[in-house]
This record gives C-alpha cells, sequence and structure tokens, in this order.
C-alpha cells in the first residue's frame, strides 16, 4: 500500500476546505439554489428572505433554529455565494 507523505495530505485538506464549490448552494424544499441564479429565481423557489443587508445586496434566510443561518450574496442580480452565518447567542 502506497503511503502520501504528509505534506500531500496537508494540501490536499486545504484544497478541499477552501473550495467554493462546498459552500456555493443551498436547498428551500426540494429546490436548489445555486451560483448564477437571479433573484428573482431564488424568491420564487425560497420566498421573502428573512432579512436584506447590504443595500438589498445581501439576503439572509432562517430556515430553522437547529440550522445555520444562510446568507445569499447576490452581484449583478446574481448569485455569487451562498454562506453559512452562526447564530449569535446572547448573554445569560
Amino acid at each position: 500500500m502506497k503511503v502520501l507523505p504528509k505534506f500531500a495530505v496537508v494540501a490536499l485538506c486545504s484544497l478541499l476546505l477552501a473550495s467554493p464549490a462546498l459552500a456555493d448552494d443551498m436547498s428551500c424544499g426540494t429546490q436548489l439554489v445555486t451560483q448564477g441564479m437571479t433573484m428573482d429565481e431564488v424568491k420564487a423557489i425560497c420566498g421573502e428572505p428573512t432579512a436584506v443587508e447590504q443595500n438589498g445586496s445581501t439576503w439572509v434566510y432562517d430556515q430553522g433554529s437547529s440550522q445555520f443561518l444562510k446568507v445569499i450574496i447576490f452581484v449583478n442580480g446574481e448569485v455569487e455565494f451562498v454562506n453559512d452565518r452562526s447564530r449569535e447567542v446572547g448573554p445569560d
């Protein structure tokens, strides 16, 4: 059995973790929101966002208390990025 050198394993893991494709979509019901979709397309499958930020170019969706918030960033009216945002927990 061939063993990869440590640096190769570290480099591979870094590439996988840094890959934007890992965070470029989200689901709304059975539909998938992906890079390049328009604002109208997203609204048609996901409904109105929970919050709108950055002059309308960033939409936030709350998909339930057990889920991260989903943040969609639009550039020129199309989905550029979809990221997770942790929920802020206030002091006890």
